[in-house]
């Protein structure tokens, strides 16, 4: 007994439909990853912007200092 050509279509249009959302799923997957990794780069940049904000304080008040103490 053989499937009828409607059937063979209804059943490959099933499998696209399957494949469509494993592909769709994935790419949530990634975009939320990809998602997840920008949050954790901008927040490091955050700190080191931070971080090189406090040390060229730090060495300003240094040379500002340096300068009176030689005046």
């Amino acid at each position: 007994m053989g499937f009828s050509v409607q059937q063979v279509s209804v059943l490959k249009l099933l499998r696209s439909i399957k494949q469509v959302r494993e592909e769709y799923e994935n790419l949530r997957r990634e975009i939320s990853e990809v998602q997840q990794l920008q949050k954790q780069l901008s927040d490091s940049l955050h700190l080191q912007l931070r971080q090189v904000q406090g040390t060229f304080g730090t060495l300003r008040d240094k040379i500002i200092g340096g300068s009176h103490q030689n005046n």
